[in-house]
């Protein structure tokens, strides 16, 4: 997979956030390992949204 600017924007967001959110309630290790995880929740998030958006595209190209 490509890290076009999209992709690296969320999954720079992504992990922001969620070291962000947990970082008052875990300790710092854990913190961070879950700001991966939600990295790659971000860019999975994005192609999803991605394809799903072309598919209803596609299906109804009328539709704005």
């Amino acid at each position: 997979m490509k890290l076009c600017m999209e992709n690296k924007l969320s999954m720079f967001f992504g992990g922001s956030f969620t070291l962000i959110m947990n970082l008052p309630i875990q300790e710092l290790w854990t913190a961070l390992l879950l700001g991966v995880f939600g990295s790659l929740g971000g860019l999975i998030g994005r192609i999803i949204f991605n394809k799903s958006k072309n598919w209803i595209k596609k299906k109804w190209p009328n539709l704005k």
